[in-house]
């Protein structure tokens, strides 16, 4: 049982949560988890068959515990804080799971005689992967539609009420108003020779949902998508399994793609890159069936690829790429047939391209037609913003961008370099067309500045539909690898799987959209102490748009991690060789390791210092506001003692600006309920403002004065915390020498944290969504939407009383309180008043549902456009 004692105290320590006490000093405060957690984890891990068998199997996932010790700790091991603590415990369990034994290697694109594709299998992945797909529908729902999907669905409508492509009046008659609840602007570049305005969109999308679109709204777009997914998922299987002739490694090559990030996210959203997907899988299938000797693929089996690589430019110009690279190999596999005479082999190709040729002539018509030119960069306007130069930054950041990368999000896909590299040696002709399609359509996608597919956007949506083309690599590298390499590849399989879950899971998937920047939103949520923002690549990290010189530095650490995990696997490899009982042991250390070695490398070069504290102290504080959980001081060099609030100072990192305007000076994430005093000191001899807000937004919560050469503290109440807190100064940032967060009390938790702020007379509104539209006397709930708000008045009463103001039609008003639920009916431009009593920390939690909505402007030209339900003012 040493072997489970082990790995249940790892885990058990990863459940805790720990954390600086103040980045400049080495005492740490940790809050340990529940203490009926630790047994729970010993006897699961007792479950795990190598745990048992040797207590080595277990010792990678100790790195978990290391922040508890009483020693001292470099920053590199300080990565084992907060949620990436559980890193170390992810890689030990999936590299003991491995299965045993080794594939053999087939012959290039062969299966073994009388072998065919297992039907239940397939059936199976395209099960698989719509459940997967239902289950990503579900998690995001809240945040969908968004970005382009409304473009494609105005156009879905437009085809719906109006038969035609013409978007202008749709736009006009608020066609969107079933999915968007502001205005909404149409999106286009340039008119057509009509002087009507076309969507700059392709409309293949909005052909392919429009069925289930007119039926069942946005829920039947998403059916659309997710039946497309299901078939890509089982193709996708496919040709996994043509590639490896192994069930094993057929399975492996489809959780690698279709467990993928980018795959569940566009197997659920309206774009158009899951089609591109599925004609991607369809395609490489019937190719690998045409390369294998012996196979027969009949005629009318040529008609599916056709049908799917011909309607594929209308889906997105980028794809005519794809559809003419695998075009291309099809027609050559078939041309060069040497089973069949010369005059069936011109029949079939004839066949093969019939559709696609009426297809391009038509599409090439669509926009001669409308913007009186056959180019198919029409709708872009004059300067379509492409650039060669762009291609080298575009192609390393579309796979190791922390934001937005491919194999940031998916690094088991990393092994379909392996399985290339041992095809391409042999010759094998898919590997050559898939290879050839990849390259070209990313330089294609590398041409355009956003490469990353827009602001915010989600990881590698452009490389979505090319996925299908990593299955058969990802297959071969896994029949080809010994016991260490497999190891090594289900631990890569398990972090792609924990990426897919933690990013479209958390918060309904706020985690997948990212606004071009220096840190991912994931990297934020994993609350380590040290600086792993600046361990990971990013694109725009010392990036000046547009200047091509600036992505050096980029190019640079993006080439540096590659080289050092190449370099680590192959060690791991060459000792596994050596002694091939520890062959686990080191593929679950390989990850950590290389980790704390990429930092030991990486941080002196870019001047930090390792450490970035003030996420994880934010996840110490809202543990210790829960109860029944211990809080320790681990000091180095002496005995865990208790810990209070007064252990943790949150050091706030100071941005650097130098012009005169009211900038952010600095600004910390994710502030629990409570009560905070912000010490500033200023190293300046000058006095100026501060001024403190909630949220991205400059509306200001608190304005203070700063003394000259000194430290002062101010008081800030916060009963709802702040999702996000900013100081702004009136000065250059240089002045202040720091500027620290320090609790003094914190408060009950809340079903969610503030946002925004606004101050009416004597009382404290704070927003905890976006639901409300925030004016200078009141605010007003968004039409059929609901808006949560805490409310915190500052004088002695026990009770709030509000006022509720309806619009131009009969409302229902659904109130949440803290005594439970009731409901308002309210007659057109009706006013109604309501009290609210306080709790013991002097504030009230109200949620406001608003069944009707109108807009001003539909009955005064020329007004207010905002889709409004109900009204709320606090009145004495």
């Amino acid at each position: 049982m040493i072997g489970p004692v082990l790995f249940g105290l790892a885990a058990w320590c990863a459940a805790g949560t720990v954390a600086l006490a103040d980045p400049v000093a080495s005492t740490r405060v940790a809050v340990l988890a529940r203490w009926w957690w630790l047994p729970l984890f010993v006897g699961a891990a007792a479950g795990v068959r190598p745990f048992r068998t040797s207590f080595w199997n277990a010792t990678p996932a100790l790195l978990a515990t290391v922040a508890y010790w009483p020693i001292p700790l470099s920053p590199p091991l300080l990565l084992w804080t907060g949620r990436l603590a559980w890193l170390p415990v992810l890689v030990t369990l999936a590299a003991v799971v491995v299965p045993a034994g080794t594939g053999e290697e087939n012959a290039p694109d062969t299966v073994p005689e009388g072998r065919v594709a297992p039907r239940r299998s397939l059936l199976l992945a395209a099960l698989f992967s719509a459940c997967l797909s239902v289950v990503v529908a579900w998690s995001l729902h809240s945040q969908l539609p968004r970005g382009d999907e409304w473009h494609y669905l105005m156009m879905t409508q437009s085809l719906r009420k109006d038969g035609d492509l013409r978007i202008e009046n749709n736009h006009v008659q608020r066609d969107y108003e079933s999915f968007y609840a502001g205005t909404l602007p149409p999106d286009f570049l340039r008119r057509g020779t009509d002087g009507q305005i076309y969507s700059i969109h392709a409309p293949g999308v909005a052909v392919l949902v429009l069925p289930l679109f007119a039926l069942f709204g946005y829920a039947g777009a998403q059916a659309s998508l997710i039946v497309v997914a299901a078939a890509a998922g089982a193709l996708v299987w496919l040709i996994g399994w043509r590639a490896a002739a192994d069930r094993r490694a057929a399975w492996f090559a489809w959780a690698s793609v279709a467990g993928s990030v980018p795959f569940l996210f566009q197997s659920v959203t309206v774009f158009p890159d899951m089609f591109g997907a599925l004609a991607v899988a369809g395609a490489l299938a019937i190719y690998m069936a045409l390369s294998r000797p012996g196979t027969l693929v009949g005629s009318t089996t040529l008609v599916a690829p056709s049908l799917l690589l011909a309607a594929l430019p209308w889906f997105h110009t980028r794809f005519v790429i794809l559809s003419v690279t695998f075009g291309t190999f099809i027609a050559w596999r078939v041309l060069t047939d040497s089973s069949r005479a010369t005059p069936v082999r011109a029949r079939r190709v004839a066949l093969l391209l019939a559709v696609p040729a009426v297809s391009a002539a038509s599409w090439f018509l669509f926009f001669y037609l409308i913007y009186g030119t056959p180019n198919p960069l029409a709708p872009y306007g004059d300067q379509p913003g492409t650039r060669w130069g762009y291609i080298p930054g575009a192609l390393a950041g579309l796979w190791l961008d922390q934001q937005f990368g491919l194999l940031t999000y998916a690094p088991v896909l990393a092994l379909a370099g392996w399985g290339w590299w041992r095809r391409l040696g042999a010759g094998c002709y898919s590997a050559r067309a898939g290879a050839a399609a990849l390259l070209l359509y990313a330089a294609a996608v590398g041409t355009y500045w956003m490469w990353w597919g827009g602001v915010p956007a989600t990881p590698a949506r452009f490389l979505t539909a090319v996925l299908p083309v990593l299955a058969p690599p990802v297959a071969v590298a896994w029949t080809q690898m010994d016991r260490s390499g497999r190891a090594m590849a289900v631990v890569l399989l398990a972090l792609s799987v924990t990426m897919s879950i933690v990013t479209l899971g958390v918060d309904h998937g706020a985690l997948a959209w990212n606004v071009r920047g220096t840190q991912a939103e994931w990297l934020v949520w994993l609350r380590p102490s040290a600086d792993i923002q600046h361990l990971w690549p990013s694109f725009f990290w010392r990036l000046t748009p547009g200047e091509v010189r600036t992505e050096l530095w980029f190019g640079v650490h993006a080439l540096l991690w590659l080289m050092l995990f190449a370099a680590t696997a192959w060690l791991v490899s060459v000792l596994a060789r050596k002694r091939s009982t520890a062959a686990q042991i080191l593929a679950a250390w390989w990850v950590p390791l290389t980790l704390m070695l990429a930092a030991l490398v990486w941080w002196p070069l870019t001047g930090s210092v390792g450490i970035r504290a003030e996420s994880s102290q934010m996840g110490v504080l809202h543990a210790m506001a829960q109860r029944g959980r211990v809080a320790i001081r681990v000091v180095p060099g002496a005995r865990w003692t208790s810990a209070t609030l007064a252990d943790v100072h949150v050091r706030i990192p100071i941005l650097e600006v130098s012009d005169d305007t009211p900038v952010p000076a600095a600004v910390v994430r994710g502030v629990p309920p409570g009560q905070y005093d912000l010490r500033v000191r200023n190293a300046s001899t000058d006095g100026g403002m501060a001024a403190i807000a909630l949220g991205t937004e400059p509306r200001t919560y608190r304005t203070v004065p700063l003394a000259t050469l000194s430290g002062q503290a101010y008081r800030l109440s916060l009963p709802a915390g702040a999702e996000r807190l900013t100081v702004r100064i009136d000065r250059p940032t240089g002045d202040l020498a720091s500027l620290y967060l320090v609790p003094v009390a914190l408060g009950r938790q809340r079903p969610a944290r503030a946002i925004a702020v606004q101050r009416y007379g004597d009382t404290d509104v704070f927003f905890c969504d976006d639901q409300v539209f925030i004016e200078p006397d009141g605010f007003w709930v968004k039409g059929g939407r609901s808006g949560r708000i805490l409310i915190a008045p500052s004088g002695a009463s026990r009770v709030v009383n509000l006022e509720l103001g309806n619009g131009p039609a009969e409302n229902r008003v659904r109130l949440e309180t803290a005594g439970g639920t009731s409901e308002v009916v309210l007659a057109a431009s009706a006013v109604t008043r309501i009290s609210l009593p306080l709790d013991d920390e002097g504030a009230a939690w109200l949620g406001v549902t608003s069944a009707a909505q109108f807009r001003p402007s539909a009955t005064t030209p020329g007004g207010d456009d905002r889709l409004l339900g109900v009204r709320v003012r606090v009145v004495p």
